[in-house]
């Protein structure tokens, strides 16, 4: 019975980091498959190299359509009263929106059609954002959150089914 429990335990453990490799092999999927060859070297080096001599440099945008006709829509997950984990000054809704402007600003310089579900603070319902979502017939989309979880790491998957 001990041996059952300490395989059921092993489980429950490796099946989430499974999920994070398949995770962070899915970004690096998306970033080959969307940057050209040439690009893939100089085009972060630059923009890291900028910023640390202080000129906070925005991408600039490709000369060729790298992903014709891709769509992704982007949702800062909280909004308005709703603000998700708070620590200190730091709120989620601020910093999901934050990351959600500049995954926009990236996503554009490779001439990828991005719709974000909110662009500021506005007050807008789960059902609107949810229907900016499903009214764009998006190929990819992305909810961005930063939730506080004090026992190791929170990870949800939605399958076709909703489930």
């Amino acid at each position: 019975m001990v041996m059952i429990a300490y395989l059921l335990g092993t489980n429950v453990i490796l099946i989430p980091i499974i999920m994070m490799i398949f995770m962070v092999y899915g970004c690096f999927y998306i970033y080959e498959r969307f940057t050209k060859e040439d690009e893939k070297v100089n085009k972060y080096t630059d923009i890291y190299t900028d910023r640390n001599a202080g000129n906070d440099v925005a991408p600039v945008a490709s000369t060729e359509n790298n992903a014709p006709g891709f769509c992704v829509v982007v949702d800062a997950g909280h909004v308005g009263s709703d603000g998700g984990t708070v620590s200190g000054k730091a709120v989620e809704k601020d910093i999901n929106l934050s990351v959600a402007l500049k995954l926009k600003a990236i996503l554009e310089n490779d001439n990828i059609e991005v719709i974000l579900t909110r662009s500021s603070d506005e007050n807008m319902s789960l059902a609107d954002r949810t229907s900016v979502a499903n009214d764009s017939n998006a190929d990819f989309f992305i909810s961005l959150h930063c939730n506080y979880y004090e026992k190791d790491a929170q990870v949800a998957i939605c399958s076709r089914e909703g489930k």
